[in-house]
């Protein structure tokens, strides 16, 4: 499966998320995220929510809170 970068030229963060939700590394991945999320800019920040979000997708857990919530607030930011 192809995941589309999640920002190009971002933290390393977004970088090290993608290559390991590549990996179905979903644990690596939602910590590396996460971090995004935490970040001022919020392009940064919504890249990390929407990297969440694929990660709660990939886990199928589509109607978790965690996944509405982060599509939500991926959303918001767009």
């Amino acid at each position: 499966m192809a995941v589309p970068t999640v920002a190009s030229g971002c933290a390393n963060s977004a970088k090290s998320g993608v290559e390991a939700l590549e990996a179905g590394d979903y644990k690596e991945a939602q910590a590396q995220f996460e971090k995004l999320t935490e970040e001022k800019d919020k392009k940064k920040s919504a890249e990390g929510y929407r990297g969440l979000a694929m990660t709660y997708y990939e886990q199928e857990e589509y109607s978790s809170d965690a996944f509405c919530f982060a599509f939500s607030q991926s959303a918001s930011f767009s």
